[in-house]
Parts: structure tokens; C-alpha cells; sequence
């Protein structure tokens, strides 16, 4: 629960530490903002997370504000990802349901609580990404793919696409390509170890999602899609 302000210019690397009293997993600057989040640990009793943002310039408990009390992240990989206006979206737990959350950082207020469908499935994962306009937000739960308008958020209810290649599947990730197209994880499920692959889809407005391509990992069992960063 340390936040730890260090400087890599000087000697003294540890410049101050405080005790936010919540657990920390992320951090995003945006502008001369620091916003902060963690999960819930699970502990006894448990400890919720909160949501709080810093000035950069002056980060210390006094200078800490509170957007949310009680905010646990998805899980320790979720990602803060800004759109084109500037705000930031992520996803949480809210008890027993997951939410798509958006603040705006300028006043430093949760403006869009947008609940997740339920998968009827045991896997769990779930995961989102923006497209490279900042425009439409992708996201995966388990096998269903939905997407969403930024200008126009609001409840999803069909999803643009399943992945109805195989029953037996566990999907993990999602990244955008500097080409526009989406990719994802396929841990192969069977009684014997058959690696794994990574599929890149070319997403469509009318649903109409095509693989355009697998790349096979016969060796290796992924579990995360790291994209080099680029110019969007």
C-alpha cells in the first residue's frame, strides 16, 4: 500500500514514500494528473481498493483525492486507456457484477457506469482495447466481442461477433494492431498439451468479423499480447 516517489537523477533515488491505505496495482499520468488503482485484496477481513488521483507536483496523502471510495479493478492486468476526449476507461468489479467505468480527469468524476453481460461461462477472463482513433472501445468477454461508441456509450446487449470456431476454448487478451485489426490468445483446450495460437480478426460494423490470419504457438502456452507501441 506504499506509493513511492523516486527520481532518476539523482543519488537519493527515493525522494518520499506515503500509505495510501489501499492496495496499488495502476497508475496513468494524464497531463499534469496521476490517477491510481488497485484490487481488492483478499485478505481477512477483505479490503476494497479505492480511486484516486494525485496533482504531479505534489503527491502526498494531503494532495490525494478520492474519486471512489470502493473501486477494485477487474484484476491487477487492467489497463487505465484514454479516448480521444481525453477521459479514461476501465473496468472493475462492482460485488457481484463487472462495470465499464469513464472519468474525466479534468473534474475528476465518474461519468459513465456501463454494466457488463454475464457470461454463463467458467472462464472468467475478460478484456478491452481501444481502436487507434480512440474512438471505439472493443471488448471481450470470454467468447463475445462487443464494441462501443465513446461519443455514444450505452448498454451492450447482442455482441458484434462470437467465436464459435470450438466449444471447448479459453480466449485470453486483446490488443489493437497499427493495421486496425484485433488480436487475441487461443489457449487450445484438450486432454493433451497442443500449445497455443494467436488470432488477428479484421473487425466490421455490421458484424460481419473475418480470421485473417493465426499464428501458431505449438510449443508455448501464451497468456498475454504485448504490441510495441506506435504512432496512432
Amino acid at each position: 500500500m506504499n506509493f513511492t516517489v523516486c527520481n532518476l537523477k539523482t543519488d537519493e533515488f527515493v525522494q518520499r514514500s506515503f500509505n495510501t491505505g489501499f492496495s496499488l496495482s495502476r497508475a496513468l499520468r494524464i497531463g499534469n494528473k496521476l490517477l491510481v488503482g488497485g484490487t481488492q485484496l483478499s485478505t481477512y477481513p477483505v479490503k476494497d481498493s479505492k480511486l484516486a488521483i494525485f496533482d504531479i507536483d505534489n503527491m502526498s496523502n494531503n494532495n490525494m483525492r478520492i474519486i471512489s471510495e470502493k473501486m477494485n479493478l477487474f484484476n491487477s492486468n487492467s489497463d487505465f486507456i484514454v479516448d480521444k476526449n481525453g477521459k479514461v476507461w476501465f473496468v472493475a468489479n462492482n460485488d457481484y457484477n463487472l462495470i465499464c467505468f469513464c472519468i474525466d480527469p479534468e473534474t475528476e468524476t465518474i461519468i459513465q457506469e456501463i454494466p457488463l453481460p454475464v457470461t454463463m461461462s467458467t472462464m472468467k477472463d475478460l478484456s478491452y482495447t481501444l481502436d487507434n482513433t480512440g474512438s471505439t472501445l472493443y471488448i471481450r468477454s470470454h467468447k463475445a466481442f462487443y464494441s462501443m461508441n465513446v461519443d455514444a456509450p450505452g448498454e451492450l446487449d447482442e455482441p458484434d461477433y462470437e467465436y464459435m470456431e470450438k466449444t471447448n476454448v479459453n480466449l485470453i487478451d486483446l490488443k489493437m494492431t497499427k493495421e486496425g485489426t484485433l488480436l487475441v490468445i487461443d489457449q487450445i483446450q484438450s486432454t493433451q498439451f497442443k500449445g497455443s495460437k494467436v488470432l488477428e480478426f479484421k473487425t466490421s460494423t455490421t458484424g460481419d468479423w473475418k480470421i485473417i490470419k493465426e499464428y501458431e504457438l505449438p510449443k508455448t502456452s501464451a497468456i498475454s499480447i504485448y504490441v510495441a507501441k506506435y504512432e496512432k
